[in-house]
C-alpha cells in the first residue's frame, strides 16, 4: 500500500525568559513535522455503506453521495463541507488538504491544523519576540510536543482514496426527532459517537433499520396510514431526506446493539418513588404488586426479572394512571430491545 508524506508546519506556545529576568513571558515559535497518510486502493478500502443525500427543501440541490469505506477493520467517511444554502456540499480533496496544510490556512480544508493560530491578535508580537531572543531565550515550558502529538493523532485518522480525504468515524445511525421535516417529524443521520446520553430504542436506529425508522415516524405522528415503502425513496424523502444503503457483504460493519436496560431501570425507579408516595390510597392489588416490584428492585434483580413485575403493577394501577402509562411505555421498549443480530434489510437505491 502506498503512503503520502506531508510536511505540516505549525506554531506552538511556550513560556520563558532571558537571562537576568525573574518572570516568564509568553512566546510563540514555528516549526514543522512530517506525517505519513495511507493511500489504499478501492480494493484495499472498499465501500461498505452509501449515504444518499438530498436537499432538505426540494430536489433542486443534491449533496454528493457519502461513501463509507472499510480499511483494516476501521470505518472511514469523506469530509463534507457546507458550500451555501442553495449549493451542494463539497467534499475535501487531497489536493485541497495539502495546499491548506502547506499554507497553514484556517478553515475546513486544513484537517491537521493545531497549535497557535496566525489570526491571534498577539501572534506576530510573540513570534517576533521569540525570534529576537533566539538561543538567549531560557524556556521553562513548551507546548511543542503536545501540538505535534495532536497533529500526528489527526493524521492517523485519515486515509486518501481516489483523490478524496477520508476520516475515521463511528457507524452512522438514524435518529428520529422533531425538525425541518414534513409535519416537523422525521429522521436524521448522525454518527454513533455524537449521540449523547442513553440511547432509546424508539429513537435511535441502526443504518440497516430504515423500515423500523419509517414505522417509528408514522407511530410518533399518529399517522400509520402513511404509505412508506423502504425501497422507494420518493415515498419517504420528505421525512427521511438522507438514507443509507448497506452494501451486500458489509453488514458486519454495523456493530451497534441496543440495550434499553438503563432506561427501563430508571423508569422502574421513578415508578417505585412516585407510587410509594400514595400507598395509603391504593387498593390491595396495587399494594401487593408494588411491594413485589419494590423489593425486587431494591434487591438489584436483573431487568428481565423486573419486567413481569412491572407489567403486573401497570395492570393493577390501570392505564388511566400517569405513572402506569410511563412505566408501560418503557416496559414495551425494553421488551423489543436489544436489536437482534439480523441481516441488513433491503436498501433503497438512489
Amino acid at each position: 500500500m502506498k503512503h503520502r508524506i506531508l510536511d505540516v508546519p505549525f506554531a506552538y506556545n511556550l513560556k520563558g525568559m532571558k537571562k537576568g529576568q525573574r518572570k516568564d513571558r509568553d512566546f510563540i515559535r514555528e516549526t514543522s513535522i512530517s506525517v505519513k497518510i495511507p493511500c489504499p486502493t478501492d480494493a484495499e478500502a472498499p465501500v461498505a455503506l452509501v449515504c444518499h443525500r438530498r436537499g432538505r427543501w426540494d430536489d433542486s440541490v443534491r449533496h454528493p453521495v457519502r461513501d463509507y469505506r472499510v480499511h483494516e477493520g476501521r470505518l472511514y467517511r469523506p469530509i463534507d463541507v457546507e458550500a451555501g444554502y442553495d449549493k451542494p456540499d463539497r467534499q475535501v480533496s487531497v489536493d485541497a488538504l495539502a495546499a491548506a496544510v502547506a499554507a497553514r490556512q484556517d478553515g475546513s480544508d486544513n484537517l491537521l491544523e493545531f497549535g497557535a493560530r496566525r489570526g491571534w491578535w498577539d501572534y506576530k508580537d510573540k513570534l517576533k519576540a521569540a525570534a529576537e531572543l533566539g538561543d538567549a531565550l531560557i524556556v521553562s515550558s513548551s507546548e511543542e510536543e503536545q501540538v505535534a502529538a495532536q497533529i500526528r493523532r489527526k493524521a492517523e485518522e485519515l486515509i486518501f482514496v481516489d483523490g478524496k480525504v477520508y476520516r475515521e468515524t463511528a457507524e452512522p445511525m438514524y435518529v428520529v426527532k422533531h425538525g425541518h421535516f414534513e409535519h416537523r417529524i422525521g429522521a436524521e443521520i448522525t454518527d454513533l459517537d455524537r449521540i449523547e446520553g442513553p440511547k432509546d430504542v424508539a429513537v435511535h436506529f441502526r443504518a440497516d433499520q430504515l423500515p423500523e425508522v419509517l414505522e417509528a415516524i408514522a407511530a410518533r405522528f399518529g399517522r400509520r396510514e402513511l404509505q412508506f415503502d423502504a425501497e422507494r425513496p420518493a415515498t419517504f424523502k420528505a421525512y427521511v431526506p438522507d438514507w443509507i444503503e448497506v452494501r451486500e457483504g458489509f453488514e458486519h460493519v454495523l456493530t451497534y446493539r441496543h440495550d434499553q436496560t438503563p432506561q427501563f431501570l430508571a423508569a422502574v425507579d421513578r415508578a417505585v418513588t412516585a407510587v410509594g408516595k400514595h400507598l395509603a390510597d391504593q387498593p390491595i392489588p396495587v399494594l401487593l404488586a408494588y411491594g413485589e416490584l419494590r423489593d425486587a428492585y431494591r434487591a438489584e434483580a436483573h431487568a428481565s426479572g423486573l419486567a413481569d413485575l412491572a407489567g403486573t403493577l401497570c395492570d393493577a394501577l390501570g392505564d388511566e394512571v400517569f405513572d402506569a402509562r410511563q412505566l408501560r411505555e418503557e416496559l414495551e421498549k425494553y421488551r423489543i430491545a436489544p436489536v437482534a443480530d439480523a441481516p441488513a434489510a433491503p436498501s433503497p437505491k438512489a
